[in-house]
């Protein structure tokens, strides 16, 4: 779906750079994403799946600043399903990224992992069933359970579950513009954990005063892998408004000064 946008955006003058995630399309180096992952949980060393590639997207905005044709104040980031996590990721981290898309990219991890037996469940330990596998000798367990997921992921994603929970970092771009593209039958990146970490944004931006800058849009009846041609025309509609003409308290200077409005306490994360 990605390429699907990049000519839409450059009809619309945008400059676009893309990046395959690390281990992923060119950036593979010989070895398997599954593979840097069992080595990562071994050795404690890097987080090659969301982390790593929401850095090398920081590193992204450095060069795209350093050319004389890329206005610095007007740049967005967009991903899809790993992207879309990398998306948000980097502009929690980093206040150049000034709108964001997030296609099938946001959802609470709980959610992700979901319980035995559901289809959820079931499509996490086929994506990662490699890893599982592996990692479970490892963790002394003999088959691959939810547990066995959860302490696998609580190694490679720290945090994930509770001080990092998306329900409390999302919330966290506001008052950046924020469009999230969801599918309602997505069975990797479940409808539910999307509708909860909107929930927390949504109350939070209206608290800053912005509550049109966060958009939810869910594409009825699709799961992860179908595709909706009015999610590209979102997409770059989402750019146009935002990248367009940038309101002044979304340049760098007024966004680094300290809020006047009121702080935001997101929910607590489910045990």
């Amino acid at each position: 779906m990605l390429q699907l946008l990049i000519q839409p955006l450059v009809r619309q003058g945008f400059l676009t750079l893309a990046i395959d995630g690390r281990f992923r399309g060119e950036r593979g180096g010989g070895k398997s994403l599954s593979q840097a992952l069992i080595e990562a949980f071994r050795t404690g060393k890097g987080h090659p799946l969301f982390i790593d590639t929401a850095y090398d997207l920081l590193r992204a905005v450095d060069y795209l600043q350093s050319r004389p044709d890329v206005d610095p104040e007007r740049i967005g980031v967009v991903g899809v399903s790993e992207g879309g996590f990398e998306a948000w990721m980097a502009a929690v981290a980093d206040l150049r990224l000034k709108a964001v898309v997030s296609i099938m990219g946001v959802t609470r991890f709980q959610a992700m992992m979901g319980e035995k037996d559901t289809a959820t469940f079931r499509e996490q330990r086929a994506l990662f069933e490699d890893v599982y596998r592996e990692l479970a000798k490892d963790l002394r367990q003999r088959e691959i359970t939810p547990e066995v997921v959860r302490r696998v992921w609580e190694r490679l994603l720290p945090g994930a579950w509770d001080r990092f929970d998306p329900v409390r970092l999302v919330p966290l771009l506001a008052p950046r513009p924020l469009l999230i593209l969801a599918h309602e039958k997505d069975q990797l990146v479940p409808f539910s954990g999307t509708w909860e970490v909107y929930q927390a944004a949504l109350a939070c931006y209206k608290e800053q005063g912005h509550p049109e800058r966060i958009q939810l849009r869910v594409a009825p009846g699709l799961d992860h892998y179908g595709q909706d041609p009015k999610e590209i025309e979102a997409a770059v509609g989402w750019f146009n408004r935002w990248l367009g003409a940038l309101p002044e308290d979304l340049r760098i200077e007024a966004l680094q000064r300290p809020a006047e409005a009121t702080s935001h306490t997101s929910p607590a994360p489910n045990p």
